[in-house]
This record gives structure tokens, C-alpha cells and sequence, in this order.
């Protein structure tokens, strides 16, 4: 998960968004989304989303962050959209105000996301079968496993799933 986090934080270093003018930053942010199965809404340079057991009735936690940053100056010692891992930290323009924030705030909304799904179509399952779920989202990083979780959402009683997740 680190490393997913680095590549998606070294995406938007790498792509200038100085404030007004982040729809590519913007573009990166939903597409991250999408394909972590979540349904991002978008007007102009704006990306959220609601999570699947969002009631409105119960109170909110709304994660916040921005997209813009401000345009380098002449002091940059390096290339400012050029990410950078050195030392165990990650340099570029954006890269602390406010790019990390927006990575931490969309992995801890997508790992919740799954972590909710799972927890759904466990409940949905005859106990011998849960232990596997919770094995899939435990290794949930590995596309393998991924395509495992959709195989159990089309057919829980699919011949290869029970074969392969037996006991």
C-alpha cells in the first residue's frame, strides 16, 4: 500500500496544478477512485464521493483536502515536477501541502470502502465461506485477489472459487 501511495502522490507532483487550472490533478484523483471501485462525482476541478453506507440521517465525516498548488519559484533546487525518493522522502512541488493529505485522505476512504464491502458480502455467506473473504481483503493489493473479490460478487458458488478457498 506504501508504494501504491508513493506512485499515486508521484503523479501529481508530476503534473503542475497551480490553483485554477487543476483539472489534471483532478483527473488523477477520480480515476484513483474509479479504479478502487468507488463512484467519484466531479464538477469543474471538484472530486468527491459518498460511501456506500452514507446516511444522511446519522452524523458525517467529511475528508477535505485541496488540489491546487502554488506556481515554483526561482529558489527550487531541483525540477519541481520531477518526484523524488531520496532518503525515504518523497520531494517535488506539491508534495507536502497538499499532496500527501490527498493521498492519506483517498486511501483511508477506498481501504474503508472495501474493508465495508467485504464486511457485506461476509454477512452473505455461510460461515465457512467468511474466512475467505477476510483472507481477500487482507491481500487485497495482489490484482489476483481482486479478481478473486469479483468472481465471489458474480457467482458466490462458482466451481473455481470453492476449489481454490475450500476449508
Amino acid at each position: 500500500m506504501i508504494t501504491a501511495a508513493i506512485d499515486l502522490l508521484s503523479k501529481l507532483i508530476a503534473t503542475p496544478s497551480p490553483s485554477g487550472d487543476e483539472h489534471a490533478a483532478a483527473a488523477i484523483i477520480e480515476q484513483f477512485l474509479a479504479s478502487n471501485g468507488i463512484k467519484p462525482e466531479r464538477t469543474g476541478n471538484n472530486v468527491w464521493a459518498c460511501s456506500a453506507q452514507f446516511d444522511d440521517t446519522k452524523p458525517t465525516i467529511l475528508l477535505n483536502s485541496h488540489l491546487d498548488t502554488v506556481r515554483p519559484c526561482a529558489g527550487w533546487t531541483r525540477d519541481p515536477f520531477v518526484p523524488t525518493l531520496e532518503n525515504g522522502k518523497l520531494y517535488g512541488l506539491g508534495s507536502n501541502d497538499a499532496g500527501a493529505s490527498v493521498v492519506a485522505l483517498a486511501f483511508v476512504f477506498t481501504v474503508n470502502a472495501w474493508r465495508s464491502l467485504c464486511r457485506s458480502i461476509s454477512s452473505m455467506l455461510p460461515p465457512q465461506r467468511r474466512k475467505s473473504v477476510a483472507q481477500v481483503e487482507l491481500s487485497r493489493s495482489s490484482n489476483a485477489s481482486h479478481k478473486w473479490m469479483q468472481l465471489l460478487l458474480a457467482n458466490p458458488h462458482h466451481s473455481r472459487w470453492q476449489s481454490q478457498n475450500a476449508g
